[in-house]
C-alpha cells in the first residue's frame, strides 16, 4: 500500500504489474523456442507444421501442469485484488468523510439561517418590543 500526497490511501499497482510480470515470465518460458523453421517442399511444411502443433500442445500441457505457474497466477490474482481492494475501501473512506463533511456544514449553515431568522424582527425594529 502507499499513500499520496494528501494522505488517502493506494494500493501498490507496482507489485501488482512485478506479480503479473513473473507468470507472464513463468509462461514465456514454456513456450521458448518455439519458432517455426521453414522448409523447401510442400509435404515438409505440412510435417512441419504438424511437429510444432504437436510441440506446441506438450508445452500447453507442460504449462497448465506446472505448479509455479498456478502459484505465479494465483499470486498475481491476490495483489490485484489487495490493490483493488485498498483502492475501493479508500474511495469509499473518503467520499463517507467528503459526505460527513458536507452534512456538518449544511447543519451549520441551517442553524445559522435558523438564528438569523429569528433575529431577524429585532434588528429590523431595533428591539424586541415592537415600537
Amino acid at each position: 500500500m502507499t499513500e499520496n500526497t494528501n494522505g488517502s490511501a493506494h494500493g501498490d499497482w507496482n507489485q501488482v504489474g512485478a506479480a503479473i510480470t513473473a507468470l507472464g515470465e513463468r509462461i514465456q518460458a514454456h513456450f521458448s523456442g518455439l519458432a517455426g523453421q521453414t522448409t523447401e517442399s510442400g509435404s515438409a511444411a505440412f510435417e512441419q507444421l504438424g511437429k510444432s502443433f504437436d510441440d506446441a500442445l506438450t508445452r500447453f500441457r507442460a504449462a497448465v501442469d506446472d505448479p509455479g505457474i498456478a502459484d505465479a497466477a494465483k499470486s498475481a490474482a491476490d495483489e490485484f485484488l489487495a490493490a483493488l481492494n485498498i483502492e475501493v475501501n479508500s474511495a469509499g473512506t473518503t467520499v463517507s468523510e467528503t459526505m460527513g463533511q458536507v452534512t456538518d456544514t449544511v447543519s451549520q449553515v441551517a442553524e445559522s439561517a435558523k438564528q438569523a431568522i429569528k433575529d431577524a424582527p429585532d434588528k429590523i425594529t431595533g428591539g424586541s418590543d415592537g415600537s
